[in-house]
């Protein structure tokens, strides 16, 4: 058994106050003469041991009374029989999704950098000498080792938005491929996943159970679901000729709520601007747009 808080175990030193008073009977008697005293003597040898066992149960319920409340107050525990890994042998995994859904806006500002705010308070919560595991969508190559904690802050720090879309089953694999690598025996393995767990990536019915791995999910969400993206790209004409114009057929869908109204589409080639159109989305549809050439009409024909 062991105490949340021993000091208070001084307290029992209080014990003693009982002990005395029992010990030492402060009251005082008065003498009182009788003529007869024969029976008077017979009352008091027959009360004499009920008051001294009387005065027994009084004290021993006193001792009981103040060694409770102190304990109380010490708040003893029984230490489960677990064995924890020691200071230095907790693995952790952090995953921040840096696809580019997270560039939408939550309650607390961009979605991406909310989740490397609570990948650096994850962080925090560990002892420096643990170990630590940074992984994005993009899966890079310095993402696969283990490194201290100041590593790992850094490694945050500099995690740009990708055009790499992972699932949760391909996440977890890597980070527990990660936090196994290496001949460690009784190490403690964690993960956590931080995400907007879009819908299409977030296949929880496939995750295997690891009893070995501890896996917690940490969601960030945007505070309006008004997701317009191009759903497919292609040339009006299959092959492409040289000074030949040819025009860009794009159908961009609305995943959010709302109509989305005169949205420009912008067609640019190393960093220059060579088309525009405009195109206005209903919700939960889809709108083909031609992106013309410089050299041709949205109708396909030829400039005077």
């Amino acid at each position: 058994m062991q105490f949340i808080y021993p000091e208070f175990l001084f307290a029992l030193v209080a014990l003693a106050i009982p002990i005395i008073v029992h010990l030492f009977n402060f009251r005082r008697f008065r003498k009182i003469y009788f003529t007869n005293v024969r029976f008077l003597r017979e009352i008091k040898q027959d009360t004499q041991s009920r008051s001294r066992l009387k005065h027994l149960l009084v004290l021993a319920s006193r001792l009981l009374a103040l060694t409770f409340l102190v304990l109380a107050f010490a708040q003893p525990i029984i230490p489960a029989n677990k064995q924890h890994a020691p200071a230095g042998q907790k693995r952790i995994s952090v995953y921040v999704d840096n696809s580019f859904s997270m560039d939408a806006v939550g309650k607390n500002g961009n979605l991406l950098e909310t989740a490397k705010k609570k990948a650096r308070e994850i962080a925090g919560a560990y002892k420096p000498s643990d170990q630590f595991q940074l992984l994005t969508t993009s899966f890079e190559g310095r993402h696969q080792r283990l490194v201290n904690r100041d590593e790992f802050l850094t490694l945050v720090d500099e995690i740009k938005p990708n055009a790499s879309v992972r699932n949760l089953t391909e996440v977890i694999a890597r980070q527990n491929e990660a936090l196994s690598s290496g001949s460690a025996e009784k190490v403690s393995k964690t993960a956590y996943v931080i995400s907007d767990f879009q819908q299409a990536n977030t296949n929880l019915n496939e995750l295997k159970e690891d009893s070995a791995l501890q896996i917690s999910l940490v969601p960030v969400e945007a505070s309006a679901q008004n997701n317009l993206y191009i759903d497919t790209c292609s040339l009006f004409t299959p092959f492409v000729q040289l000074n030949v114009p040819n025009d860009l057929i794009v159908e961009v869908r609305n995943a959010g709520d709302k109509t989305a109204e005169n949205i420009p589409v912008k067609l640019m080639i190393n960093g220059v601007q060579k088309a525009l159109a405009s195109v206005t989305v209903p919700e939960k549809e889809k709108l083909r747009c031609i992106c013309p050439s410089p050299f041709l009409n949205p109708d396909g024909k030829k400039r005077k």
